[in-house]
């Protein structure tokens, strides 16, 4: 048993989290996904919690801290053919998660009837101003 009280902040988890491995990372992710989606399953169908666990998904770390490295190396004239070449694949990887996830998010704002804005507001996403 832990000497400290119960966690009632999320940030309160953040110093233990942020020494896990990347891996361990994105298996403790899709086990809080997995609680989110069992906390939220008496007031959503089943469709529901499957669209937002595809909305909350994405890639996994290892793939979004490489892409994020590459892109550094790019913007320090840095990177190699092969790197540009392997940056492009992770770009459209990410791409296409976007578009699944977009249309993810309209189906659930369907079904929900709202508006894909006021979804996005319900759920705390911010919209990118890109």
């Amino acid at each position: 048993m832990s000497n400290f009280g119960p966690i009632q902040k999320a940030e309160q988890l953040l110093p233990a989290v942020e020494h896990l491995s990347l891996q361990e990372l994105d298996r403790f992710t899709h086990l809080v996904l997995q609680l989110r989606a069992r906390k939220l399953a008496p007031s959503i169908s089943p469709r529901e919690a499957t669209l937002l666990q595809r909305i909350n998904g994405g890639l996994p770390a290892t793939k979004r801290e490489r892409f994020a490295n590459l892109v550094q190396r790019r913007e320090d004239e840095l990177l190699t053919e092969d790197e540009l070449c392997e940056l492009l694949t992770l770009t459209e990887q990410e791409e296409s998660w976007q578009v699944e996830r977009l249309d993810c998010l309209i189906q659930l704002a369907a079904i929900r009837q709202m508006s894909l804005d006021g979804l996005m507001a319900q759920l705390g996403l911010r919209q990118s101003r890109k």
